[in-house]
């Protein structure tokens, strides 16, 4: 591997002077600049990430944590993380993304030895910061992960006392209830996959318009349900809301079939 002090030995320079200009700092001129570059390429050098990180503490590397369920699938979520990725590269930094199981050799939730093995797996790393993607860790998790140190961002849900970014699902679901109020509807089927944040938004915001609002699971009893759903689609005026747009092509399908 090519070192420094070979450069500078080769120009007639100092390795202060070569480091200045890998850095590109101002202080040096312009013809000195042009030949440790030169010569640099000429020997085949390549900065040593690893050695600068233990140097500098830091990596430049930040890890996405996802639900390892649908997050990187998800249209919504892989948009989401294509911009991220970008502005992150603008700025230097290479982003990992990886499952929350990563480090614990498993691909079952993490048992709390697991936890703690992944939480290690990623200081060893010297990662300068985690985004949570999808909620696929408990606020405690996430709080263990700020006590060790790390700079984190969750991703489509909040925790106390962490900084975050999501959608504001009930001024969101509020406006979607004032729209179906203002068409006529007094009854809504809401259909979700699991309980989440937005099923309350949506409860919230019906009790706000005086609407009737009954929540359909979808994925315990797909049968059951899609036989249910066939029934509703029965009934005229039907109001069906769905808690994603995957949900939502599902639920257009069946109605074609």
């Amino acid at each position: 591997m090519v070192t420094l002090k070979q450069i500078a030995k080769e120009c007639d320079v100092s390795v202060s002077t070569v480091s200045k200009v890998i850095k590109d700092y101002p202080d040096i001129s312009p013809e000195t600049k042009l030949k440790v570059r030169e010569k640099a390429t000429e020997l085949g050098y390549h900065p040593n990430m690893a050695a600068r990180a233990l140097r500098l503490h830091r990596s430049d590397t930040v890890t996405v944590l996802e639900s390892g369920e649908h997050t990187i699938t998800n249209d919504y979520f892989s948009r989401i993380l294509k911009s991220f990725c970008n502005e992150m590269e603008k700025n230097g930094f290479v982003v990992v993304i990886s499952e929350k199981t990563a480090g614990t050799g498993s691909d079952e939730h993490m048992t709390c030895e697991g936890y703690y093995a992944s939480l290690e797996y990623w200081r060893s790393r010297n990662i300068d910061g985690i985004v949570f993607a999808g909620r696929s860790h408990s606020d405690e998790e996430i709080r263990q992960y700020v006590n060790a140190g790390f700079p984190v961002v969750t991703l489509d849900f909040i925790v106390e006392k962490c900084a975050g970014v999501a959608v504001d699902h009930a001024a969101d679901m509020d406006m979607l209830m004032q729209y179906l109020c203002d068409m006529g509807h007094r009854r809504v089927f809401y259909l979700c996959e699991e309980s989440s944040e937005k099923r309350k938004a949506v409860q919230l915001a019906a009790v706000h318009f005086g609407m009737d609002v009954t929540q359909i699971v979808t994925g315990s009893e797909p049968e059951a349900f899609v036989s249910r759903l066939k029934e509703l689609m029965k009934e005229e005026a039907l109001c069906l809301v769905c808690e994603s747009d995957m949900l939502a092509c599902r639920i257009m399908q069946i109605a074609r079939d």
